[in-house]
């Protein structure tokens, strides 16, 4: 080696590339410090202009992530550049700003990053892009440490449920269906695809002494993108402002109109009573007995301490008028809550959805089938996606031997809301009756998939199976059904058919006594009982039974006649023609069967032919040919259907 000023120093190859590593690891450390810093400094700048600029709050992560991404990338670009560092001309003091360059890069990029998102345009490149044409939103779920609080998380997920329905364009499923999912794994995306909506709304609440802690996320379902998310806290008394708050962001963060003016956009302005509305819809989605009775006193007492709650008078007529086929509670019972509650409803809001919705049921089981036809297709033009109006419409379409029609608008039914249990039973009778039973069977068996708890689903199958002559399966879901609720009239009745249905005579009794005990007044225990009468041969019986039901449910002269009235008639009828007394046969049985210009349904064919029966006994022969012409008329139709 020789040296002297002027004169480049020499060094052996080998000494030269250990020299050259160790500059090249000296350069790397210095590059990942100062990336380090730089990216730190970025990152708490876009902190900063998130909130000053009401950015999107992934932005962000959105940072954090490029800065991630940016690190390996400026390591190699530093470790490509100093390979040139064998070259001597890069070495000399004259070309540091070379060796800084790639600091200049790495700051570049981090900049850039924030630039991009300050130039963010959500009108161009965010949510509107997305096309968010369909919503869910899920139940709400409770994480305080005492879970007692579910119906409140129901209620707030429901009270956004029915304002998100009022945005112009947007379809909403319905809440049934999307609360199907409560405390289920199952993914978001999957979560879309049943209910064939683009995006969730789901949440969660805290309660603590009086404060409640609710957060929100608005999920698009088919790529899982977390679209908007948001936390409130409030004390618990503030519930109702902030249940328009929370309304009111996400509708702007879907960047729609609201239509529809809703006053101050509260129902209530009782927080009270706004409790006791969410807790009685908590129990009236239940269906049991014991949860329709508690639902109604909870009704009533949001009406005491705000007689100016339109919805809670239609929540009482419709735990009323259910009541009288889930409970005890006698059809003019029934009647007398409903009629009373909608006509306050409908005084304090004339353009409520679920009021007319309310009425059509009551007209319906009063046998007024226009006027309920004409309620329920109001309620649907003032709330297209309200599936209870699409479905009580369907049976009274079913009643009237529209089946086609009837099948139709189950399907619009199931459409907004494709896993109601109820929705999906009444559209499986459609099809049964039509003779599609495996459509039927499927139909029942999807939504007991999801919903295992149903006992209304395993009724059905019990009852259509035995009707297809599957009696052993009619048995087993019979079981079933009085397994999820052992004091629910329908499920007792299920297990006296299925027992009739395999000729164990006795214990069909037995079963019809417990659903007498259960429910004296219910109109389908009543009816059983006939029927059961009838089936063992004991005239005699029957007819002192009917004219007991007779004596206690006197039949107006004038006005149209119940269901309740006309099954009465009906079973008094069939008793007196059994007993050879054919004039009051069939006198009991033309009031049943109505003004002979009415046109008569599929349902009515055993009335009219026991009809037929008593007018050739008396030897009226012309009328019982015409009857019989009738019966075969909705023959041929039921054939074109």
């Amino acid at each position: 080696m020789q040296t002297a000023m002027g004169t480049r120093t020499h060094f052996s190859p080998e000494y030269q590339d250990e020299g050259f590593r160790n500059i090249r690891r000296q350069r790397l450390y210095k590059v990942t410090a100062a990336y380090a810093v730089a990216a730190w400094l970025v990152i708490q700048v876009a902190d900063v202009m998130t909130a000053v600029f009401s950015l999107p709050d992934w932005s962000v992560r959105l940072v954090l992530t490029i800065a991630l991404l940016g690190w390996p990338v400026a390591l190699t670009v530093a470790w490509i550049r100093d390979g040139h560092a064998a070259s001597p001309e890069l070495t000399q003091p004259g070309t540091s700003l070379g060796g800084r360059m790639i600091d200049f890069v790495v700051i570049a990029v981090l900049i850039g990053t924030v630039g991009g998102l300050l130039a963010f345009d959500p009108g161009s490149n965010g949510l509107a892009d997305r096309r968010i044409g369909s919503i869910a939103v899920m139940p709400f779920r409770d994480l305080s440490e005492q879970k007692v609080r579910e119906y409140l998380g129901d209620g707030i997920a429901g009270e956004l449920l029915n304002n998100l329905t009022r945005v112009d364009g947007l379809r909403v499923a319905a809440r049934t269906s999307s609360f199907a999912f409560r405390d289920s794994d199952t993914d978001i995306g999957e979560i879309g695809r049943y209910l064939d909506v683009d995006a969730i709304v789901e949440g969660s609440l805290r309660v603590s002494g009086q404060q409640i802690r609710i957060t929100v996320q608005l999920i698009d379902a088919r790529d899982g993108f977390n679209i908007w998310s948001q936390t409130y806290s409030r004390r618990m008394d503030d519930i109702l402002s902030l249940q328009e708050e929370i309304g009111t962001s996400i509708v702007d963060a879907l960047r729609l109109e609201v239509l529809g003016d809703r006053g101050d956009g509260r129902p209530t302005l009782s927080a009270a009573a706004y409790q006791r509305y969410l807790e009685g819809r908590f129990e009236f989605h239940r269906r049991t007995p014991a949860s329709l009775s508690r639902a109604a006193d909870l009704f009533r007492e949001a009406i005491d301490l705000d007689p100016g709650y339109a919805l809670a008078y239609t929540g009482l007529a419709d735990t009323g008028l259910l009541l009288v086929g889930y409970g005890n509670l006698s059809p003019a019972e029934g009647q007398s809550i409903a009629e009373d509650a909608i006509s306050r409803a409908l005084a304090l809001d004339n353009q409520l959805a679920e009021a007319y919705a309310s009425l059509g049921l009551l007209r319906h089981q009063s046998g007024e089938p226009d006027a309920a036809e004409q309620a329920y297709r109001h309620a649907i033009e003032l709330n297209p996606d309200y599936s209870m109006a699409h479905m009580w419409l369907g049976n009274l379409l079913i009643d009237s031997g529209r089946l086609q029609e009837s099948l139709r608008m189950y399907e619009r039914a199931c459409l907004t809301d494709p896993l109601h249990p109820v929705i999906n039973a009444n559209f499986a009778s459609a099809l049964f009756v039509a003779g599609r039973y495996e459509e039927g069977m499927k139909v029942l068996r999807d939504a007991a998939e999801v919903s295992p708890e149903s006992d209304t689903l395993k009724r059905h199958m019990a009852a259509w199976s035995g009707k297809y002559g599957r009696v052993d399966e009619a048995m087993a879901y019979a079981r079933e059904a009085v397994a999820i609720d052992p004091q629910s009239p329908g499920n007792l009745l299920a297990m006296s058919l299925a027992a009739e249905g395999i000729g164990k005579t006795e214990m069909a009794e037995a079963w019809q006594k417990r659903a007498e005990a259960v429910a004296p007044d219910n109109y389908t225990v009543i009816l059983r009982r006939a029927e059961l009468l009838l089936q063992t041969g004991r005239m005699v019986a029957l007819d002192r039974y009917a004219s007991s039901r007779l004596e206690s449910n006197p039949i107006p002269d004038e006005g149209p006649l119940t269901a309740a009235d006309r099954m009465h008639l009906t079973w008094a009828g069939i008793a007196t023609i059994h007993l050879h007394d054919y004039d009051e046969g069939i006198t009991y049985l033309e009031r049943a069967l109505g003004d002979a210009g009415v046109p008569r349904t599929r349902f009515q064919i055993p009335t009219m032919t026991k009809l037929v029966i008593a007018y050739r006994k008396s030897a009226r022969d012309e009328e019982a040919e015409a009857i019989l012409n009738q019966c075969w008329a909705i023959v041929e139709d039921m054939r074109q259907q």
